[in-house]
């Protein structure tokens, strides 16, 4: 009975042995990566960094340029509309007849070429 155990043993450490052979011998191979590779794809990473830091920056500054922009823009909307609401209603009828005479040829129908020719 101790050569049936002993035989098994054998064979099951033989087995484990030529399993370990082929498992290290195909297995992938992993690339050893030198310190200088990794510091010079750090510094690439951070010259990224620094370009996308940059953008960023400029485009915060376009929205606050613009966010000026508008406010002024705005400002100015309601001073307009503040003048339009609250003038007199005379003075709508004075600036229409001002922009009627100034405009008198354009607004002449009577001398339109569609009356001339009928």
């Amino acid at each position: 009975m101790d050569k049936k155990v002993f035989f098994c043993l054998l064979i099951a450490l033989i087995f484990f042995g030529l399993l370990y052979y082929f498992a290290v011998k195909y297995s992938p191979k992993v690339d050893a990566v030198s310190n200088e590779e990794l510091k010079h794809k750090i510094e690439l990473l951070e010259g990224k960094i620094d370009d996308l830091s940059s953008k960023r920056d400029s485009i915060k500054s376009s929205i606050d340029t613009s966010k000026v922009k508008i406010i002024e823009i705005h400002e100015e909307y309601n001073k307009v509309r503040t003048n339009i609401i609250y003038q007199p209603v005379d003075s709508d009828y004075v600036q229409f007849s001002k922009y009627c005479s100034d405009n008198r040829g354009l607004l002449d129908i009577s001398n339109a070429s569609t009356t001339k020719d009928n």
